[in-house]
């Protein structure tokens, strides 16, 4: 979508430095405010997803095509599993969401419907299918007026918002910057709306009918231009990340009242990517760049308070959630 003058004006640029690790810094300022541990009666595989609602933590469990509600003791309130091809079923999850106004939970199957349970009880609700072209989908949000968002993976667009008898598409789809999932492509704070996608360094904000970027990650030399992956061909971009270190892929967006933070691939042609960390005061304007740290990635947040998984060094008990903020 073409930008309106006002929200141009707007764009924040965020600048990380990827050679330095701040996670000192984070720490020393770190305050733990509560530590859950989440029941061992379903021992959890790997989680891609976790959000916070009336005092409840709902986790994505992809290993086991699930999702779990846990409450503010750890203890299990109940899961979904319903998998299978009949009405009700699924035969994955390619991701879900919440709505707060609502009290609901959808789920997004790869099969291109979205199931909708109470966030309360797991009961479902409803089931309909999703007319939207795409690949595959990615995430999805409630928008204020009760639009869904949903982000897809092309042929054209990247993301798509649907009312009750219209979907509109936004964000021109690139095959060589675009063809690649989120793990969690959406971050809501209030009634504000974030949305990432692919290996762009931008991040929109999404509204009713519009989304234009309000954020853009300079990695300082170590990113591929918008107008690179315009202009070369997929094999073009390949010799690329085959000849230097590139930072892309900005994932796992979580938004609070004062700061923005974010996971990146620190991609290398002679040894494994590395998965690094972005924490962004929007108050001042500083970031901090993560190497490794166990607070992070930063899985949602509750005001400025943080939530995140601390996994133990066995594997045979679930992970805590912790609970934190930064002080002064």
């Amino acid at each position: 979508c073409a930008q309106r003058g006002t929200q141009a004006q707007q764009i924040r640029t965020i600048s990380v430095d990827t050679s330095a690790d701040g996670w000192e810094t984070v720490a020393k300022r770190a305050r733990i405010k509560k530590t859950i541990h989440l029941s061992d009666s379903v021992l959890l595989g790997s989680i891609s997803k976790l959000l916070c609602h009336n005092g409840n933590i709902y986790l994505l469990d992809k290993s086991s095509r699930s999702i779990l509600c846990y409450n503010e003791k750890g203890e299990l309130q109940f899961r979904i599993c319903t998998v299978g091809r009949g009405p009700g079923e699924y035969t994955g999850i390619s991701n879900f969401y919440l709505s707060g106004r609502k009290n609901r939970l959808y789920i997004i199957a790869p099969e291109k419907k979205i199931l909708e349970y109470s966030a309360s009880t797991g009961e479902l609700l409803s089931s309909r299918p999703i007319d939207a072209k795409t690949i595959m989908f990615t995430d999805g949000a409630q928008l204020e007026g009760g639009e869904t968002a949903l982000g897809i993976v092309g042929p054209q667009h990247n993301l798509a918002i649907c009312a009750a008898d219209t979907i509109k598409y936004h964000i021109p789809f690139n095959m060589a910057r675009d063809f690649s999932f989120m793990e969690k492509a959406f971050a809501q704070q209030g009634s504000q709306v974030l949305f990432i996608h692919g290996m762009s360094n931008n991040i929109y904000s999404v509204e009713t009918d519009s989304a234009y970027v309000k954020y853009v990650v300079d990695f300082k030399g170590y990113e591929i231009p918008d107008k690179d992956y315009l202009e070369k061909s997929p094999a073009e971009i390949q010799k690329i990340h085959n000849s230097r270190t590139v930072a892309t892929r900005v994932d796992n967006l979580t938004d609070s009242p004062q700061y923005l933070s974010f996971s990146y691939w620190l991609m290398h042609p002679d040894k494994e990517q590395e998965t690094r960390y972005v924490l962004f005061n929007k108050r001042t304007g500083e970031s901090v760049n993560i190497h490794n740290g166990n607070l992070f990635p930063i899985r949602d947040a509750n005001g400025d308070t943080f939530i995140s998984l601390l996994y133990k060094n066995s594997g045979e008990t679930n992970p805590d959630i912790v609970m934190w903020e930064m002080v002064k």
